[in-house]
């Protein structure tokens, strides 16, 4: 019985940005059970299933001949993987779903496809689904499996390569209850792991040359031998080669561990602190102390360690003048150098969620749950405070995606394919004259995730573009494009080619990208003209 692993990325418009889609948690699934030799489990490289479109991704999960697929949900992928798994059961291949996704609200999850459905952390139930061989011995639960293994990058199970970085685990659990937050409903209590295992960790990244090391820790401060471990990281990272990044509550910090992160070698902190509004912060259940915030901010600045700071918009008890508040409190404190503003998301599972009517929240059902309106703010007030705050930081929150016009191979105007893994996938599918729809049809099933599609000026025929249009993505119905027509002899309708489009509707991308275009629309595609003439305006 095989069983492949499967993590789809955060949907992109432009095609070779880093997405991040790094596959932590099916690789401590593979570990949980690599100590069974029968046992055939796998999972996809991030390097391969994250540049794939949907049919491409189908199709190599496909080749890999599979008796069970696992997805792990995210807001981000779980209508996606919810499509993918759907065609994967017609072929008789069990399914399985994990991740935050997974919640006793979530009836998107609890209603799909899956055969199994898994909360928490995972390595529990695979280790006893998957196991050949059963006794009568209590099975370990997921935090004595999480303290016994090492990292899989250890093993080398994954690419730190692809970025430079490798993401390390240090715990689990979180001991705040904030009520935005998942982290802490998803398990019950702390779960550290062994020093030893973390020290294996940092080692491993040093002996293959990695740049960067990412703590996962939701909040580095809740560690009781923190000192400790920090004084063996800077004897380990005693060159100064390696660069830490965690979480941590600015308020937990003072000189002395001020100067151990230092000498360890951390370079930033992300540190929340959503807003400055006491109200708000009482509802959502994180008491903050502004003046210990500072300071401990203060002395990471004072130390040449950069401070990530969070803002949210939306929070119920906030409202406008509150959040321009937190805004002016974070420009008056020089706090701008890194700054992640961001709507709030109603998450499944979360007290939010679960309270939201008494709340006043009024959200986007559809991933990624963004706040549309509360009590306190209209939805015109949550963009004024985007505005507002992108001219205070003197930043762009939403940034327009890049346009890449190139097209043309050895002279010659063709298809551009790019290898990813061992095959070639199509990234940019050219259209200057009429093609067979056998033969679009065909490249279809091997596009990229995101693609183009060029139309070039030779090509008068409306209809037959929105047929390619229709075609393709009626294939990749979850995978973000762009159609460019160059000089065309018509003016193409966006109307038009939305109706051909069988692009998913809502898509992740119209809510995520609903405070850059805040109009109704289709936000997964994008329609461009490259002409000279006027008549299209100066692109």
């Amino acid at each position: 019985m095989k069983t492949l692993l499967v993590q789809l990325p955060i949907p992109k418009l432009n095609l070779g940005l880093q997405t991040g889609n790094v596959p932590l948690g099916g690789a401590c699934l593979k570990m949980a059970v690599s100590h069974e030799d029968r046992v055939n489990i796998d999972f996809c490289p991030e390097s391969i299933v994250s540049y794939l479109g949907d049919q491409a991704v189908f199709e190599y999960i496909i080749s890999h001949k599979p008796d069970i697929v696992s997805f792990t949900l995210f807001s981000w992928n779980v209508d996606r993987s919810i499509y993918v798994a759907e065609k994967l059961r017609k072929k008789g291949i069990r399914i399985i779903f994990g991740g935050p996704e997974v919640a006793g609200d979530n009836r998107k999850v609890l209603d799909s496809c899956a055969d199994f459905i898994v909360t928490g952390e995972g390595e529990a139930f695979f280790r006893k689904f998957l196991s050949p061989f059963k006794n009568n011995k209590k099975e370990p639960d997921d935090c004595r499996i999480f303290k016994e293994l090492s990292s899989p990058y250890v093993e080398d199970m994954l690419e730190p390569e692809i970025q430079d970085s490798m993401l390390l685990e240090t715990q689990r659990g979180c001991p705040y209850s904030c009520g935005y937050c998942y982290y802490n409903k998803s398990r019950k209590g702390l779960c550290f792991k062994p020093l030893e295992k973390v020290y294996e960790g940092i080692e491993y990244a040093i002996d293959k040359n990695i740049s960067e090391v990412y703590l996962l820790d939701p909040s580095l401060n809740t560690r009781k031998d923190l000192k400790t471990m920090l004084k063996k990281m800077a004897e380990i990272n005693f060159g100064g080669d390696l660069v830490f990044h965690s979480e941590i509550r600015a308020e937990a910090i003072n000189k002395e561990l001020g100067d151990l992160f230092v000498k360890a070698g951390f370079a930033s902190f992300e540190i929340g602190l959503q807003s400055t509004n006491p109200k708000a912060l009482k509802v959502m259940k994180r008491p903050t102390d502004l003046n210990r915030f500072l300071k401990g901010v203060s002395l990471l600045k004072e130390r040449g360690i950069s401070s990530c700071v969070d803002l949210i918009a939306g929070l119920p008890g906030d409202d406008p003048q509150g959040l321009m508040r937190s805004i002016d409190f974070i420009c008056e404190n020089g706090l701008v150098d890194d700054v992640q503003f961001f709507p709030l998301s109603v998450i499944p599972g979360t007290d939010f969620r679960n309270n939201s009517s008494a709340l006043g929240l009024n959200y986007n059902p559809f991933p990624p749950y963004n706040i549309i309106s509360t009590d306190n703010f209209r939805p015109e007030d949550i963009i004024s405070c985007f505005e507002y705050a992108e001219k205070s930081f003197d930043m762009s929150f939403f940034p327009m995606p890049d346009i890449d016009l190139s097209h043309k191979k050895d002279g010659r105007i063709s298809d551009v394919f790019i290898k990813i893994g061992k095959e070639k996938y199509i990234s940019k599918l050219v259209i200057f004259e009429k093609r067979e729809f056998d033969e679009i049809e065909k490249a279809a099933e091997r596009l990229t995730q995101p693609y183009q599609i060029f139309f070039g000026k030779d090509l008068k025929d409306k209809d037959y573009a929105c047929k390619v249009i229709e075609t393709v993505t009626g294939k990749n119905p979850f995978t973000p494009f762009e159609a460019v027509f160059f000089d065309p002899d018509f003016k193409p309708s966006e109307k038009e080619i939305s109706e051909s489009c069988k692009i998913q509707r809502p898509h992740f991308l119209d809510g995520d990208m609903r405070f850059l275009c805040p109009e109704q629309g289709n936000r997964a595609f994008l329609l461009t003209i490259a002409s000279a003439n006027r008549l299209y305006g100066v692109s």
